[in-house]
């Protein structure tokens, strides 16, 4: 994962994105976890699966796709602070 964050941020070509839903998964004794659904200038695709706590401090809906040949990363999601109130998503599936 760590090689893929470098190549894709140094050699890449950014996006701004935009979460357009979330696809909940349930993993056994692992607990809950969402993909978010993420439209940019090029399509749309899905991150890997991120924990439930962190979806539901969203701050907002934007966010940075970095591309780099076959290899995407998705970084720059703002979380809530104290008091600020989280970005609702729309559940677009359910696996």
């Amino acid at each position: 994962m760590l090689y893929k964050k470098r190549i894709c941020t140094l050699k890449g070509q950014q996006y701004k994105g935009r979460i357009v839903g979330k696809i909940g998964i349930n993993a056994f004794r692992e607990g809950y976890f969402y993909k978010l659904v993420v439209l940019y200038e090029k399509g749309k695709i899905t991150t890997p699966l991120i924990q439930t706590k962190y979806v539901d401090a969203l701050k907002n809906k934007r966010c940075i796709v970095n591309v780099y040949g076959n290899n995407v990363y998705i970084c720059g999601y703002s979380l809530c602070k104290k008091g600020d109130s989280p970005v609702k998503i729309r559940i677009v599936g359910n696996k």
